[in-house]
């Protein structure tokens, strides 16, 4: 089934290391796999991801020292890294309108920084968003859970 042509509808399914992109033709309508993204930096741990420590800096007056902490932890600058790469596809893939309307289901954590990625023409497009990780689910079952909605 060729369904990810213009006018269709765009799903995305995801959390902060997978996100499944699936494509159908109505909201509550059988939907296909069509792309998947993975990005497993996001299963390291916090001390993986993180080159050394802070920097250090001198007070500019007197002879205290203190260490420079990061402003964005590096599990969230990944998820947020992530959000971006995904967000850009929807965009560039929008703009070519390869769908008109978007159901956005994903981890609340990854949902949050997955939305403030995206464009406000993109953010128009969405008809459902839901705040559950379904990432590991059937593509039936996500559709059961859409069709209860």
């Amino acid at each position: 089934m060729n369904i990810s042509t213009t006018n269709s509808v765009w799903m995305i399914v995801g959390n902060s290391n997978r996100v499944r992109l699936f494509a159908g033709r109505y909201l509550r309508g059988q939907f296909e796999e069509i792309k998947t993204f993975v990005h497993p930096e996001a299963r390291l741990k916090q001390q993986q991801l993180e080159s050394d420590s802070p920097g250090r800096t001198f007070d500019s007056f007197g002879k205290s020292r203190h260490s420079k902490g990061h402003k964005v932890d590096a599990k969230k600058q990944q998820r947020i890294d992530f959000a971006l790469e995904v967000a850009d596809h929807l965009d560039k893939s929008r703009a070519k309108n390869n769908f008109s309307q978007l159901i956005l289901i994903a981890s609340p954590e990854f949902m949050g920084e997955l939305r403030n990625k995206l464009s406000e023409q993109t953010i128009a497009c969405v008809e459902m968003s839901i705040d559950k990780d379904l990432t590991a689910k059937s593509a039936e079952e996500i559709q059961r859970h859409i069709s209860e909605i």
